[in-house]
């Protein structure tokens, strides 16, 4: 596990990209978020127990059932390119999102073909220790566009919500 996020954190840092737009693989994802013009996103976590500001892994599908090619941005790092919550029991939404990393590197549109679903890892690091420990649900949004002839509509903007992941938080361990 420990090699896997590491792995992750540093493909994500030097801007490789871990899966290109490709059918599911060997995970049988069964717990979609509600399709917007038939596109769908899902996550999962390799680890459903996290502490507090610890690093984890959200695996999320972009799943385009539609017709027609989508396009998904893409930038040096996929922290970046989704909207991570976790919800606490009150409902309140806590953005969970590392520190700026000082630096943006350069992004742009990745198509996802009519029938194909394109994989992302979420590398989570860095975030809120503060959290209190109990139990979340985990959320993501992303965003889509429709493309012509290859082409990203840029007025065609939209939102996808996943499925939701219940979760548990931990406290961290005492600072030495």
């Amino acid at each position: 596990m420990t090699r896997l996020l590491l792995g992750a954190i540093i493909a994500a840092i030097c801007g490789i990209s871990l899966c290109p737009a490709q059918p599911n693989d060997s995970q049988t994802i069964t717990n979609w978020g509600a399709a917007v013009d038939n596109v769908q996103l899902a996550i999962n976590v390799t680890n459903k127990v996290i502490e507090a500001g610890a690093g984890t892994l959200v695996t999320a599908w972009t799943k385009n059932s539609s017709t027609n090619s989508i396009a998904i941005y893409t930038s040096w790092q996929s922290i970046y390119d989704f909207d991570v919550f976790l919800i606490d029991q009150q409902g309140t939404e806590h953005h969970v999102k590392p520190g700026d990393p000082g630096r943006y590197g350069s992004g742009g549109f990745r198509s996802v073909r009519a029938g194909s679903t394109n994989r992302a890892a979420i590398a989570l690091y860095n975030w809120d220790r503060t959290l209190k420990p109990g139990p979340y649900t985990l959320k993501v949004k992303a965003t889509f566009w429709d493309t012509t002839n290859g082409d990203v509509d840029r007025n065609s903007k939209h939102d996808l919500v996943s499925n939701l992941l219940a979760i548990q938080i931990k406290s961290p361990p005492p600072a030495k």
